[in-house]
């Protein structure tokens, strides 16, 4: 066993080049901000987030007008997760598979397990967060997207709700195996060369842009399970932009990530907060596209598997820092900073010296949090 990290770099970058094909379509997509590093394991970390300014009249005068006061709401993340792997070796095996020259590709394949472990842990952390989070829905529960031949009405049904949310460019759209599958079997016009334009698709599996979205893949998967809300009517008028909704007559569960909608409308609205009772829920922002009346009866839409979700970089944040040793350091006697060049996520590499045996570890610490719900959109599958 090499007796610092530095005989291993070449390994782990070799590793990282094959792990870094794992499919993290949402790692790529998401903000990520190096200011929350400074934050110990299951510290808060807060941060701005202003709202909509109140638009008044111009009335000429000789005296200034005071401004309307704004609120800028503090947001907050928490660094949640602080993983590693451990990889033990003993003299003795180290010296019997270097013997049989089997040594350097079993150490290369265990550095692959290790990082391909941790990130697909971070995207799936992403997915379940911003699944719930998402302003409103399209598609429909329990069938797949893109499911008529040539038909692109769920990636324009996403866009329209990102314009209308006023959500900028630079927008993505991250598939799960389920919309894009669905998306590649059915969609001719990507792939028929004549059609598309190129054979990106065809040849190479790429897609670049649609519909204002680049287009990721992500390996991870969500299914959602409803609440048991049933028979539900709106208590009390709800406002243009209004979150919170009053309901009653009905019964059960209505849980967070639950899409619902209101007699008369089409709009899916995603559950931010739910309720096991008669009382008020709370749909993610920006809340109702139009006001809804009293009286109105509101659906719980069926179970779903989630086919992607389109969002804006600025729609979430992902934290992600190096694990923090004590002052003086630990036990470790070398340790790297290792960056995977594909998905930018940056880990330590250890080396710790025991009697007779090593242990290499490979650890990261990071949280994720929905910041602004109005620039995410659910696709249903």
């Amino acid at each position: 066993m090499p007796n610092t990290i530095t005989g291993l770099i070449q390994t782990l970058y070799t590793r990282l080049d094959v792990v870094s094909r794992e499919i993290v379509g949402f790692i790529r997509v998401v903000r990520r901000d190096s200011t929350a590093d400074r934050a110990a394991i299951n510290q808060t970390v807060t941060f701005p987030s202003t709202d909509q300014p109140t638009v008044t009249d111009i009335s000429p005068s000789m005296s200034l007008p005071d401004g309307a006061d704004q609120t800028i709401n503090p947001n907050t993340l928490t660094i949640t997760n602080q993983k590693r792997v451990l990889i033990p070796w003993e003299g003795e095996e180290t010296l019997s598979l270097e013997n049989g020259g089997i040594y350097d590709q079993i150490l290369s394949d265990q550095i692959e397990q290790a990082y391909r472990v941790i990130v697909n842990m971070v995207e799936q952390d992403i997915l379940n967060a911003a699944y719930v989070s998402a302003s409103r829905a399209v598609g429909t529960a329990g069938t797949a997207p893109f499911g008529t031949a040539g038909n692109m009405a769920d990636m324009a049904g996403l866009e329209v709700i990102l314009d209308d949310n006023g959500a900028p460019g630079g927008r993505g759209l991250v598939l799960t195996s389920r919309g894009y599958g669905s998306l590649r079997t059915n969609m001719s016009n990507l792939f028929q060369v004549n059609e598309a334009g190129t054979d990106d698709f065809l040849r190479r599996d790429v897609l670049g842009t649609i519909y204002n979205f680049g287009l990721l893949k992500t390996g991870a998967k969500a299914s959602h399970t409803k609440g048991t809300g049933a028979s539900y009517q709106t208590n009390g008028a709800v406002a243009e932009k209004g979150t919170t909704i009053g309901v009653d007559t009905g019964t059960g569960t209505v849980l967070a990530g639950d899409v619902v909608t209101f007699a008369g409308a089409d709009d899916k609205y995603v559950v931010n907060t739910g309720l096991a009772a008669p009382g008020n829920l709370v749909i993610n922002r920006p809340g109702a596209v139009a006001a809804i009346g009293d009286n109105v009866a509101m659906t719980v839409g069926d179970n779903y598997q989630v086919a992607g979700v389109g969002m804006s970089p600025d729609a979430f944040l992902l934290a992600t820092r190096l694990p923090a040793g004590p002052r003086g350091g630990d036990a470790a006697v070398d340790e790297q900073v290792v960056t995977d060049p594909r998905s930018g996520l940056s880990f330590r590499v250890a080396l710790y010296q025991g009697d007779h045996m090593n242990n290499i570890e490979i650890s990261m610490a990071w949280g994720v949090k929905a910041v602004k719900s109005a620039h995410m959109a659910l696709l249903l599958g």
